[in-house]
This record gives structure tokens, sequence and C-alpha cells, in this order.
């Protein structure tokens, strides 16, 4: 990287250090990851919100997103799964588990 700063970006970098008062890199970096964090945490919370009054599901309380993509899908479409009654095939279906979350 044999480039230099543009005009610009200096002046874009010289104004947060001025109106945030950074005097070191790690203000400056503590400062990054507080806006990095809001950011990151408003937009969940939109993802929540949205989720939550589209299907009246929170993705919270899932591990994955496949499992409460599963959920939503069960609700929306009001399907009633079948238990197993057959030993057998319970036994073939818990054979072929492998990893992740069961």
């Amino acid at each position: 990287m044999d480039q230099h700063i543009t005009d610009v970006d200096y002046n874009h970098a010289k104004l947060v250090w001025e109106k945030f008062n950074l005097k070191t890199l790690e203000d400056y970096s503590y400062l990054y990851i507080k806006t990095y964090i809001l950011l990151f945490a408003s937009v969940f919370e939109t993802f929540r919100d949205t989720c939550y009054k589209t299907y009246g599901l929170d993705p919270v309380h899932y591990y994955t997103v496949p499992g409460y993509t599963w959920d939503c899908m069960l609700k929306y479409t009001k399907c009633a799964l079948k238990t197993i009654q057959d030993v057998d095939m319970l036994l073939f279906f818990e054979g072929g588990i492998r990893g992740g979350i069961s």
C-alpha cells in the first residue's frame, strides 16, 4: 500500500478526532467498537421486531435461524406433525443423527 490518504478521508478522520476529543488510537478503537455495536444492535432489534410482527415469534428464543424458520413454517401453514409410533422407525432416525444442535 504505497498510496497516500485522500484529503477527504484525512479531513473526515480529523473531524472525528476533534468532535469526540480523541487522544490515542485506543480511544479511536473504542469509539469504532461502540458505533459498530450500536449499529448492529439497531439492525438486530429491527429484525426481531419485523419477525415478531410477521409471525408472532421472537427469534431470540431460538438457537438457530433454521429452527426459527421451521416454527414459522409450522405456524404459518398450521401443519400438525405426526409423532413416530413405530419403535424401529424411531431408532432408524436416531441412528442418523450426526452432531450439531439436535
